[in-house]
C-alpha cells in the first residue's frame, strides 16, 4: 500500500513538472515574440512572472538581460546575464551579450574576455567574432580586430554592422578608399542604420566633403535622436545656428542618465564645441571638464609610462653606434614629432604637396621595428631597425623618394632615429604650451594618446618632450628642425619656404596652400586643414585661464615658459 501511495505521489509530481515545463515554454515563446516586436515592457512582465513559476530556467534571465540592454539599463542587463550564466555556463550567446554590455560600460578588458569565451563555446557564431572585433577597435588593436571581423564576414555576409566595423578599422589603418566602400556596403544592407550613416558622415569630414557629411549626419540624428557621436561630428563642422531642433536636442540630454561614458563624452564635447563657437567660454569650460572626467574613466592616463619610456630609450640610444649610409637601405625619411595639436597635421599636409613624398600618417611602424629588432638582438644576422622599418613602409605604400611619418610620440625614439637612420630628418613641432595643452583638452582623441584627459598630465608630457628634444637638438642640430606653429601662421610664406629648403625640396608657392589638398585627413585637425592658414587659435588659452591654472602652476616652475604664462 505504501509503495502504491509513493507511485501515485511520483506520478503527480511528474505531471506537475510536465505542466510547469509546458507553461515555461509557453511563457518564453510569448516573451520572445514581444521582445522581437520591441514591446520590451510587456516582455519583461511576462518573464518576471515566469521566474515566479520557475526561477531556475536560464532562458528567462538570458532574455531579461537582452531586454535591459536594449533599454540602456546596463547594470540590470549585466546582473541578469550573469544569473543566466550561473545556471548554465555553456551558453556562448550569453557571453557574447555580456561582452556587449561590458563594451557599452567602457570595460573593454572584461568585454574582451567575455567575447573570447563566447567564441570558445561557439566557434561558428558570427556575432561573437563581430563583438570581439568591435571591442579590439576600442582597444586600438586594429589589425587584430580586422582578423576577427573578416572571420565574422565569412560566417555571415548579410550583417550591416560587420561591414561598418571593418570600415572603421580600414579608416584607422589609413585605407580610406576601402573604408568608404565598406561604409557604403553597410548602408546598402541597412539604409536606415544611424550608426552606419554616422560613420560615413565622420569619414566624409576626413575626406573634406563637408557639405555631404553634414547632410548625412543630420539624417543619422533624424533616424536616431540618441546617436550621440553624430552630434559631436556635426558640432565640429557647424555651430548649429541653422539647425535649431538639433541644437535643442543636444542641450536637452540629461548626462546623469547616460550610463555609457562614451555617450557622456560625445555629448559634453559637442556642447563644449558649440559653446566655444558662441564664445560662451564659461559653459564650454564646464562641458570640457565633464567630457574629460568621463573620458578618464574610460581610458586612465598612461603619461608616466610614456615619460619612463622616453628616459629609458634615451639611455639606450646613447649606447648605440651611428650607422653609415652604406649599412642601411637607401630611403629618405622625415619624422614629424612633438605633442598632438601642435600644428603637425598642417606640416604633414604641406610636405605631402611634394609629388615625390608620401605620408604614412601616425603609423606604429617605428615602435614595431624597434620591438622586433630588440627581440632578435642576440642574432648576429639581425636586420637594423632602419631596414625593418623600410620593409614595413614598402609593404604599405607606393614607391616614393621621401616617406613622412607623423607619429608624434616618436619623439621618444629621437636618439635611435639619429643613429640608426642616417638619411632621416626630424621636424619638431612646437607652439605656445598653454594653447597646446588647451587644444589637447578640447579634442576627443578617444584612446590615441591616453593622457589628454588631464591638464596636469598633458603638461608633464609637454615638458618631457620639450626637454628630450632640446637635449638632442644640442647634439644634432643640423638634423632636427624646430617648427614653431605660432610663427608659421603669422608669416606662412617665409616659414614654410625655410622648412621646404631645409628638407632639400624645390620651392614652390603651392606649399603655402595646404587647404587645397584633396588628401584624406584622419586627425582632429580634419576640419581646420580645409581652411586657409590663419591665426585664430593663437592665445586662445586666455579664454580658459581659470581652468588652466593647474597647467600654469607647473609651467611656472620653469623659467623658459615664463613669457607664455604672463601674457
Amino acid at each position: 500500500m505504501k509503495g502504491f501511495k509513493n507511485a501515485v505521489k511520483l506520478n503527480k509530481i511528474s505531471r506537475r513538472k510536465d505542466e510547469i515545463g509546458r507553461n515555461v515554454k509557453k511563457i518564453i515563446n510569448q516573451a520572445t515574440q514581444l521582445y522581437l516586436n520591441k514591446r520590451f515592457k510587456d516582455s519583461e512582465k511576462v518573464l518576471i512572472e515566469g521566474i515566479r513559476i520557475n526561477n531556475n530556467y536560464y532562458p528567462f534571465y538570458f532574455l531579461l538581460g537582452a531586454i535591459y540592454f536594449q533599454q540602456g539599463k546596463l547594470e540590470e542587463a549585466e546582473n541578469f546575464t550573469k544569473k543566466c550564466l550561473a545556471l548554465n555556463s555553456n551558453i556562448g550567446e550569453a557571453y557574447s551579450n555580456l561582452a556587449s554590455i561590458k563594451k557599452s560600460k567602457g570595460q573593454y578588458d572584461e568585454a574582451e574576455k567575455a567575447a573570447r569565451k563566447a567564441i570558445k563555446l561557439d566557434p561558428k557564431s558570427a556575432i561573437s567574432y563581430l563583438n570581439l572585433g568591435a571591442i579590439l577597435i576600442e582597444l586600438n588593436q586594429l589589425k587584430d580586430a580586422l582578423i576577427y571581423l573578416n572571420k565574422s564576414l565569412e560566417l555571415d555576409k548579410n550583417t550591416a554592422e560587420t561591414y561598418l566595423n571593418i570600415g572603421i578599422v580600414l579608416k584607422g589603418l589609413n585605407k580610406p578608399t576601402e573604408a568608404e566602400d565598406f561604409f557604403r556596403k553597410s548602408i546598402k544592407l541597412s539604409p536606415n542604420n544611424s550608426y552606419s550613416l554616422c560613420a560615413l558622415g565622420e569619414f566624409l569630414i576626413n575626406k573634406g566633403d563637408l557639405k555631404d557629411a553634414k547632410n548625412i549626419l543630420i539624417e543619422s540624428i533624424k533616424i536616431n535622436k540618441n546617436k550621440y557621436n553624430a552630434y559631436l561630428a556635426l558640432s565640429n563642422i557647424s555651430d548649429l545656428s541653422d539647425l535649431p531642433e538639433i541644437r535643442k536636442n543636444l542641450f536637452s540630454f540629461d548626462l546623469s542618465t547616460l550610463v555609457s561614458f562614451a555617450d557622456r563624452v560625445n555629448i559634453a564635447f559637442a556642447r563644449a564645441n558649440i559653446n566655444h563657437k558662441e564664445k560662451d567660454f564659461n559653459s564650454s569650460r564646464k562641458n570640457l571638464e565633464i567630457a574629460n572626467h568621463a573620458r578618464n574613466k574610460m581610458h586612465p592616463s598612461l603619461h608616466e609610462k610614456l615619460i619612463s619610456e622616453s628616459e629609458n630609450l634615451k639611455i639606450l640610444a646613447n649606447k648605440l653606434p651611428y650607422l653609415k649610409e652604406e649599412n642601411v637601405r637607401k630611403s629618405d625619411y622625415v619624422f614629424i614629432v612633438g605633442m598632438p595639436r601642435s600644428g603637425s597635421t598642417l606640416v604633414d599636409s604641406i610636405l605631402n604637396l611634394n609629388p615625390n613624398a608620401i605620408g604614412i600618417g601616425e603609423s606604429s611602424f617605428l615602435k614595431e621595428s624597434f620591438i622586433r629588432s630588440s627581440l632578435n638582438s642576440l642574432n648576429p644576422n639581425v636586420k637594423t631597425i632602419c631596414d625593418i622599418y623600410t620593409e614595413k613602409v614598402i609593404s604599405e605604400v607606393s614607391n616614393k623618394k621621401t616617406i613622412i611619418d607623423k607619429q608624434l610620440h616618436n619623439y621618444i625614439f629621437t636618439g635611435i632615429i639619429l643613429k640608426q637612420f642616417p638619411n632621416a630628418k626630424i621636424i619638431h613641432c612646437i607652439r605656445n604650451p598653454l594653447d597646446n595643452i588647451l587644444s589637447i583638452f578640447r579634442s576627443n582623441f578617444k584612446s590615441a594618446y591616453l593622457y589628454e584627459s588631464s591638464l596636469v598630465n598633458s603638461t608633464r608630457v609637454y615638458i618631457n618632450q620639450d626637454r628630450i628634444m632640446s637635449s638632442y637638438k644640442s647634439e644634432s642640430q643640423s638634423r632636427i628642425y624646430t617648427l614653431n606653429y605660432d610663427e608659421l601662421v603669422k608669416n606662412p610664406t617665409e616659414n614654410i619656404k625655410d622648412l621646404i629648403l631645409w628638407l632639400g625640396f624645390k620651392w614652390d608657392l603651392s606649399y603655402t596652400m595646404p587647404n587645397k589638398t584633396k588628401r584624406y585627413i584622419n586627425t582632429c585637425s580634419n576640419v581646420q586643414i580645409r581652411s586657409e592658414i590663419n591665426q585664430r587659435s593663437l592665445n586662445g588659452w586666455n579664454n580658459y585661464r581659470e581652468m588652466l591654472k593647474p597647467a600654469i602652476e607647473i609651467l611656472s616652475n620653469y623659467k623658459k615658459y615664463n613669457d607664455f604664462i604672463s601674457y
